[in-house]
């Protein structure tokens, strides 16, 4: 390897071979380095602590111990405290670093961080894109407030995901939008308990199939706000706390099981839903409608199924979590690309 410019036991900056092609090698991924401006700054850090204040041609950056042992940011500046991963407890260590050296670690931290989340964000695309799709479905069936309300909260988090970057830059912004997904947490959670409670009294009536449809919809769409929520606190709020990270995938496992055992169920008591009976001859036992029964018992099948959009959100929690608290470690080039190890 090349010069050593950091070397510390939270974070290690050195030069790179300069004969490496990253963007044709397996080995190496690259990331979204999010602002121009914020790459160019922690280039000019690089650059003036290389020899001869000469441009390297790529710079290698490395967290031994994962992004919670590096320095904590605060407002518009930083704090030189380091996480120690043995005790959990915060050191201050700002005397053992110049200034110099500060402001560069928490650069590289700020911009490697943020290309990280961005990362890990595309890999939830395809779940956020399902929950648009349902999005479209749901409007539907919105006959009643509580429905509108989970919708606009959901388009509102949608948003958030899609300025993040943008958002990420301005502290201001960020507080307001981590306080919004807060709430929307909230109210995913209330409806949550109010439709999984209406889908039980809904399911023992031949004639409320519509209702149900309605209901189960609306449900499904709770839990993958909650999911969402969840996944967008963290890379909003760059949390990457060990213990605070396995609490929102325990938290995450625990509503997308009980989505599953409870459509599971539903879909036991759909089948076997019973006729309305009378006595005869005065009354003919009403039937239920068939059509619209095989209809909900398709949906069943989809949200039971591999591609339900209640799914993906714990294993992206998990893989955040391997990811922050684990040897990370990127390569830096000359044009501000960034890439990760693999």
């Amino acid at each position: 390897m090349g010069k050593s410019i950091i070397n510390t036991d939270s974070i290690k900056i050195e030069e790179a071979p300069t004969n490496e092609n990253y963007s044709d090698s397996n080995k190496y991924t690259k990331l979204d380095s999010g602002s121009a401006s914020d790459i160019s700054s922690l280039l000019h850090f690089l650059n003036s602590q290389a020899i001869g204040n000469t441009l390297s041609g790529a710079y290698r950056v490395e967290f031994p111990k994962g992004f919670t042992g590096v320095l904590t940011p605060h407002g518009d500046g930083y704090l030189a405290m380091l996480r120690d991963p043995e005790t959990k407890s915060f050191l201050a260590h700002g005397t053992l670093y110049s200034l110099d050296d500060l402001g560069l670690m928490y650069n590289a931290f700020s911009v490697l961080s943020l290309a990280t989340g961005q990362y890990f964000m595309s890999q939830i695309n395809d779940n956020l894109r399902g929950i648009q799709t349902k999005l479209d479905d749901v409007l539907n069936f919105l006959y009643t407030d509580k429905s509108c309300e989970i919708y606009a909260e959901t388009k509102m988090i949608n948003s958030i995901y899609i300025n993040a970057v943008s958002i990420m830059h301005c502290s201001e912004q960020r507080i307001a939008a981590l306080q919004t997904i807060q709430r929307a947490k909230t109210l995913a959670e209330r409806n949550i308990q109010f439709y999984y409670r209406d889908m039980k009294k809904l399911a023992t009536k031949h004639d409320a199939l519509d209702s149900l449809q309605n209901d189960l919809n609306n449900y499904t769409q709770a839990v993958s706000l909650y999911g969402v929520c969840a996944v967008m606190e963290i890379v909003l709020s760059e949390n990457f706390d060990e213990d605070f990270m396995k609490y929102i995938e325990s938290d995450l496992k625990r509503h997308v099981e009980k989505h599953h055992e409870e459509v599971g169920q539903l879909k036991g008591m759909l089948i076997n839903m019973p006729k309305a009976t009378g006595p005869a001859p005065f009354f003919q036992p009403q039937k239920v409608d068939t059509r619209k029964q095989q209809e909900l018992l398709k949906l069943i099948d989809e949200l039971l199924g591999a591609n339900s959009p209640v799914k993906g959100y714990t294993e992206v929690i998990s893989q955040m979590r391997a990811e922050y608290n684990n040897k990370s470690e990127f390569r830096i080039t000359s044009d501000g690309s960034v890439y990760k190890c693999s």
